[in-house]
């Protein structure tokens, strides 16, 4: 049986949602890839192709901003498992 103590980590919560928006990221290219967009890349050409290169700048903004993200989630989730929590503000008093 599950059973929910309401003791949540949501510093790990975070984490995880950063991880798996940052593989999406990664994967985007390879998903919604269509194969015409893909014969125009493979044609041989005698110059520069800038089909191709446009294609490869777009899947190294795609490395960077989801490889970001996944280091991002990744660090979340190890100082959430190291003892390292988020204060709620809706659980924090302030005593003046």
């Amino acid at each position: 049986m599950i059973t929910f103590d309401g003791n949540v980590s949501w510093l790990a919560v975070i984490g995880s949602v950063y991880d798996i928006v940052g593989a999406v990221v990664l994967i985007r290219a390879l998903i919604w890839a269509r194969s015409p967009e893909l014969f125009r890349q493979a044609v041989t050409t005698w110059d520069a192709d800038p089909e191709l290169l446009r294609s490869q700048c777009a899947q190294k903004v795609d490395a960077i901003w989801g490889s970001s993200i996944l280091i991002l989630g990744f660090a979340f989730q190890a100082f959430a498992s190291s003892g390292i929590g988020m204060i709620s503000p809706c659980l924090a008093t302030h005593s003046l």
